[in-house]
C-alpha cells in the first residue's frame, strides 16, 4: 500500500465524513421532523455505509460517475429522510450540503498535505486524526453559523 500523504488525492473516508457532517449542519439549522436518536442511528450507518463503499472503490476510477450521483443522492436522501422537505426544497439544500461536504473534505486534505510536506508535520495516523478533528471543528462552526444565518433561503 502507497504512503497516503504521497497520494495527491484526497482520501474517500474523508469525503464520506464530511458529507455526513454536511448533513449534520443541514438537519441541525432545520426544523428536522425527526428525533435526534433516530437521526444518529441513520446518520451513523449512513457514514459506515458511505466508508466502506468509498474504500473498496477508491482506484476505480470507471464507476467515478456513477459514484459520484450515487453520493449526491445519498445526501438528498440523508436530508429528506431527516428533514421531511419536499422535494425541490431537498434538492437545493443537498446540492448546498454535497459542496460544504465536497470543500470540507478538500480543505482539510489540502491543509493536512501540505503540513506533511512542507513543514513536516508527522504523517503518525494520531497527527492526522487531531488535525482532521481541528480542521473540521473549525469548519463544521463556520458552515453552521452560515447556513444558519441563511436558513431562510428555504
Amino acid at each position: 500500500m502507497t504512503d497516503i500523504v504521497s497520494s495527491i488525492n484526497t482520501p474517500g473516508i474523508y469525503y464520506a465524513l464530511s458529507y455526513n457532517l454536511a448533513c449534520w449542519i443541514i438537519i441541525a439549522v432545520s426544523e428536522k421532523k425527526r428525533s435526534w436518536i433516530i437521526t444518529s442511528v441513520y446518520q451513523l450507518i449512513y457514514f459506515a455505509i458511505m466508508s466502506l463503499v468509498m474504500y473498496f472503490t477508491a482506484e476505480n476510477k470507471v464507476l467515478f460517475i456513477p459514484l459520484t450521483a450515487l453520493y449526491m443522492m445519498s445526501v438528498f436522501w440523508s436530508i429528506k429522510f431527516n428533514c421531511g422537505f419536499d422535494n425541490h426544497t431537498c434538492l437545493y439544500v443537498s446540492l448546498n450540503a454535497f459542496l460544504i461536504g465536497e470543500f470540507m473534505a478538500s480543505m482539510h486534505w489540502m491543509i493536512y498535505y501540505f503540513a506533511v510536506n512542507s513543514f513536516g508535520y508527522p504523517k503518525a495516523l494520531w497527527a492526522n486524526i487531531l488535525m482532521l478533528v481541528i480542521v473540521h471543528a473549525v469548519q463544521v462552526t463556520i458552515f453552521y453559523k452560515i447556513e444558519k444565518k441563511d436558513k431562510a433561503d428555504y
